[in-house]
């Protein structure tokens, strides 16, 4: 999967060099607009330039190829930063372990209160075992 995306990326980017270079070669393939003139008594002259590099079919080209790329370099990407501003890091390995980590802890804290509800439990019944005895002892030894 990462090597059909990173050949549709070259693709894209070299579609985008061949079209600029055709542009710049030829007279076709070339970017018009209309702009006031400063003389003559028409007031606006059509004017072509060969395709550049902001020009809309290159960009949708290289955003695409770039766009094709982002999962391959956010494997690769460690942290982002805008000095003084944000600092992004890649910590998921890390976080993994965290929660690895915490779950452990809470099947240590779910096995203990099992077990001290089974204490808990054995206590309570033998307590309730003894009632009978207790009773007739107070009882013999009521006046």
């Amino acid at each position: 999967m990462a090597v059909t995306r990173r050949l549709l990326a070259a693709c894209l980017f070299g579609a985008g060099l061949v079209l600029t270079l055709l542009s710049s070669l030829t007279s076709s393939l070339h970017t018009c607009v209309d702009q006031i003139a400063r003389v003559g008594t028409v007031p606006t002259v059509r004017t072509c330039d060969p395709l550049s590099i902001t020009d809309a079919p290159i960009l949708v080209l290289l955003i695409g190829a770039v766009a094709l790329l982002v999962p391959d370099l956010m494997k690769h990407l460690t942290g982002l930063e805008i000095p003084g501003v944000l600092r992004i890091e890649k910590k998921v390995e890390e976080q993994g372990r965290r929660q690895e980590d915490i779950l452990r802890l809470i099947q240590q804290i779910d096995v203990s209160q099992n077990q001290q509800v089974i204490l808990t439990t054995a206590t309570v019944a033998e307590l309730v075992g003894l009632q009978p005895e207790k009773r007739r002892r107070f009882e013999s030894d009521a006046p």
